[in-house]
């Protein structure tokens, strides 16, 4: 253990103390106060404030406790947590393989003719079936774009 793993250790050995005392006196504290709350004599609660005092110690030492343990809570949750979401990307992985694949596939088969929808080589620019260009050369900077486009995708001139 280096120094800052010590002085770490000790931070959450002093906050478990404090809060386990705090939450002693806390406790004393509120049922004295809510004994002479609840006893039934003829005058009025005496030691009432004790009540008053006690349930604030009680809250600041339940929280000096979680924060004491926050780092064994959050373990505790990671350690919960990873072992469902390692089951649903097993379960996923096929799925997400199927499609990777059939968009693969798809980028392989080449271009769809826009007029009669026939399956054309990656390379070509016109249609095997039909004769119509698979894609539209922009007159004013050169880019190659769908057939269907209506304006350029790199200048934005009109086609």
């Amino acid at each position: 253990m280096n120094d800052k793993e010590k002085k770490h250790a000790r931070t959450k050995l002093i906050l478990r103390i404090a809060g386990c005392c705090m939450i002693l006196a806390g406790l004393a504290l509120a049922v004295t106060g809510m004994i002479s709350l609840f006893s039934f004599e003829e005058d009025a609660p005496d030691l009432f404030w004790m009540a008053m005092i006690g349930f604030p110690v009680l809250v600041v030492g339940i929280f000096l406790l979680l924060v004491s343990f926050q780092r064994a809570i959050a373990s505790y949750a990671k350690n919960e947590a990873v072992p469902v979401v390692n089951e649903a990307a097993e379960e996923i992985t096929p799925a997400v393989q199927a499609i990777a694949g059939a968009a693969r596939e798809g980028l392989e088969e080449g271009a769809l003719c826009p007029a009669c929808g026939t399956k054309n080589d990656a390379g070509a620019k016109f249609c095997d079936n039909c004769g119509q260009p698979l894609c539209r050369i922009c007159p004013a900077c050169g880019e190659k774009n769908d057939a269907a486009a209506k304006f350029c995708d790199n200048c934005g001139g009109k086609l």
